[in-house]
């Protein structure tokens, strides 16, 4: 009975403004305020709960955790044999395959496509929010800070290359946490030219916290591409743009429509939702990836592509959103069939507390995700103090430096910087946890904590564990901190790895990614109270 009156709650509130059946005027669309409100940029990944499930590797693998506005979907394509048809029998035309004739059964009528390009663009034009990456030349809502926009007299190409940081940048991530790394982003890179010139380093540090970092290495990696091959110059179609590294459909189809007027249709999650709800589409919505795009290619105003792209993203980033959905703010609401079902469904004198009452939030078709991996990791944070002069006479005494490593150019959290860590310990006792942490820092580092070896044992204390959650894996963080007393030029690694000794007051400048901040944050919990100890330590050795 409880999940049942769960359901039941749920359908109140997704119908509340479905019960004005015919006759009943629908509120008009709340006008954003000047500080900023609660209306999110159109490519941004849906707030809150995602009800289609798409996997992140649609975007990146290594995604960690935040979600956003923007679900890169991509078509499937599916190469083989062209199929030749047989004669038909009695003259009779060949039966149009399903997928196709679903396609047809769905379309929009001219009236209807004609009703949305108009309700849609109104809408769109009085209650967009200005922001950094986007230009509103159609608006009729106040401006709230004409600064806010991007300028109109940008040259196309920087233009363009400001929506694809954007676009990008906004994959998972939310609108009000992007805008400020838009901006510190063009501060740096003001274009494409300029971003080729960074490090990728440079480039994490930039990225620091937004996670996804391998969205990161393919703005990099795609700013090369552009000048080394395009001569600085964006292409202007979306088919051009799909050969830049990490550009995928979504992608192309946005900023080719938004910065040059092509007209073609973006989808990603928003749009998805928003058709679904239009059309009234059942199934796995990984399924109708087909009938998505068709459908947004059909409804598309070729007029205006950009902003109908934004517009239909906005909407459904904050009315058409996955659970209570504002239907009674929505400019497609007379079209939508969704919601004509829950109001034809009330006018038969059907109630929201029956089990079978339809609602708006059955689409598109929630379908189960999969379980997150559980994954435990044993993280230790190396310090070597030394009492001795560096290479270049300053004194190391102060604090010691951090051995930082760099992980795998491929894979989770690729190219990024983190403490040395034993991946996937499963279920180690304490003792052999640390038993295990001692065998890598000799196979990787030649670091030996033998009381013979060339580093003497300062500390070692278990600091703390915590979880991280990235899309695909629950991880649990096991911490210690190691103080080691020693020469770090003793400290090697082995062929094809990277480290790095980083000072404490310069670990916030590595561009570190969420999950080993959380451990630093941790340990430094710790070294507040151990300090005075290896002070101690460090002056009795001394005499």
């Amino acid at each position: 009975m409880r999940g049942r009156s769960t359901r039941i709650s749920a359908r109140r509130k997704a119908a509340d403004s479905c019960r004005d059946v015919v006759g009943v005027s629908a509120h008009a669309p709340e006008q954003p305020s000047c500080n900023g409100g609660d209306v999110s940029q159109a490519s941004l990944q849906p707030s809150g709960k995602q009800d289609v499930t798409l996997t992140e590797s649609h975007i990146c693998p290594d995604a960690e955790g935040s979600v956003g506005e923007h679900l890169e979907v991509e078509p499937k394509v599916i190469r083989g044999k062209k199929r030749r048809e047989r004669p038909s029998r009695g003259g009779q035309q060949p039966k149009r395959p399903k997928a196709d004739a679903d396609v047809e059964a769905k379309k929009f009528s001219s009236l209807e496509i004609e009703q949305i390009g108009e309700n849609l663009l109104n809408w769109y034009d009085a209650v967009h929010r200005e922001l950094p990456w986007r230009r509103n030349p159609d608006t009729s809502t106040k401006i709230c800070n004409p600064e806010a926009s991007a300028p109109l007299e940008l040259p196309a190409s920087v233009f363009a290359y400001r929506v694809w940081v954007s676009e990008v940048m906004l994959q998972q991530t939310q609108v009000a946490t992007v805008i400020d790394y838009f901006n510190k982003w063009v501060g740096l890179w003001p274009d494409v030219e300029s971003l080729e010139k960074a490090t990728l380093d440079q480039v994490h540090e930039a990225w620091s916290g937004l996670g996804y970092y391998r969205r990161a290495g393919y703005l990099l990696s795609g700013a090369k591409y552009v000048v080394s091959n395009l001569g600085g110059k964006f292409p202007t179609t979306a088919e051009e743009l799909l050969k830049i590294p990490g550009v995928g459909p979504y992608t192309s189809a946005a900023v080719a429509s938004i910065a040059y007027g092509e007209p073609v249709g973006a989808v990603d999650g928003n749009v998805i939702r928003v058709v679904s709800r239009l059309r009234a589409l059942e199934g796995d919505p990984k399924k109708l990836t087909k009938i998505h795009h068709r459908l947004a290619k059909q409804m598309l105003q070729r007029s205006r592509p950009g902003d109908f792209n934004q517009a239909v993203m906005e909407l459904g980033a904050t009315v058409c959103r996955p659970a209570n959905p504002k239907c009674g703010e929505c400019p497609l609401q007379d079209v939508c069939l969704a919601r004509k079902k829950v109001t034809e469904f009330l006018a038969q004198g059907g109630s929201l507390d029956s089990a079978e009452a339809p609602s708006v939030t059955d689409y598109p078709t929630s379908v189960k995700k999969k379980a997150k991996t559980e994954q435990t990791v044993a993280i230790c944070i190396l310090r070597v103090v030394s009492d001795g002069k560096d290479e270049n006479g300053g004194d190391e005494n102060s604090g010691g430096f951090f051995l930082m490593v760099k992980r795998p150019e491929k894979g989770l959290l690729a190219g990024l910087w983190e403490f040395p860590t034993v991946s996937d310990i499963g279920e180690m006792d304490d003792k052999e946890r640390k038993a295990a942490v001692v065998g890598m820092l000799d196979d990787r580092f030649g670091i030996s904590v033998e009381p013979r070896g060339k580093f003497q044992l300062v500390e070692r204390k278990d600091v703390g564990e915590a979880v991280h959650i990235f899309s695909h894996i629950r991880m649990t963080m096991k911490v210690e901190s190691l103080v080691l007393k020693g020469n770090r030029r003793d400290v090697c690694v082995g062929e094809g790895e990277e480290m790095k000794w980083v000072a404490s007051g310069d670990m916030p400048k590595q561009g570190l990614s969420t999950m080993v901040k959380k451990s630093w944050k941790i340990c430094q919990g710790h070294a507040k109270t151990s300090k005075n100890s290896i002070r101690k330590y460090l002056a009795v050795k001394g005499e």
